[in-house]
């Protein structure tokens, strides 16, 4: 069986709360189970330069054709696969939800793009999986 787990956060990569605590954990766990896993999520500017581009794609999002790069990294002491799904126009920024106690203001447009981006990059990496696991309301389209 194939899970991809979609969320804004996994630790230790990008963390704001307990969802990050689940992302890091839930899926090594299910993995020394024999569950073939990966996680995607935004590739912020925050997140350390420690990982590898592998591919990238085109897609439609609100009348505009869009690119976005596949950045890999991996969870710590383990083979689970986190997938970085990278377009700076909506991630490149310090903070994961907003800055300086504020949300951004377009989060509903950056989670809209990220939910999409996230089925399309398993797709664009011939990675099939049977089960999306996506969590809280970022992934929720």
């Amino acid at each position: 069986m194939r899970v991809a787990f979609v969320a804004a956060e996994a630790a230790p990569f990008a963390k704001a709360g307990g969802l990050a605590d689940v992302l890091g954990s839930l899926p090594k766990a299910l993995f020394r189970l024999g569950v073939e896993v990966a996680i995607f999520i935004p590739r912020y500017g925050s997140i350390p330069g420690t990982t590898e581009k592998i591919a990238s794609f085109s897609m439609d999002f609100g009348g505009e054709k869009s690119e976005v790069a596949i950045f890999r990294a991996f969870l710590p002491k383990s083979k689970v696969p986190v997938f970085f799904l990278d377009f700076p126009l909506y991630f490149g920024r310090p903070g994961i939800y907003g800055e300086e106690g504020a949300d951004y203001p377009d989060n509903l447009r950056r989670f809209a793009f990220f939910s999409k981006a996230a089925l399309i990059s398993a797709s664009a990496l011939s990675w099939f999986p049977d089960i999306f696991h996506i969590h809280d309301w970022h992934t929720a389209l």
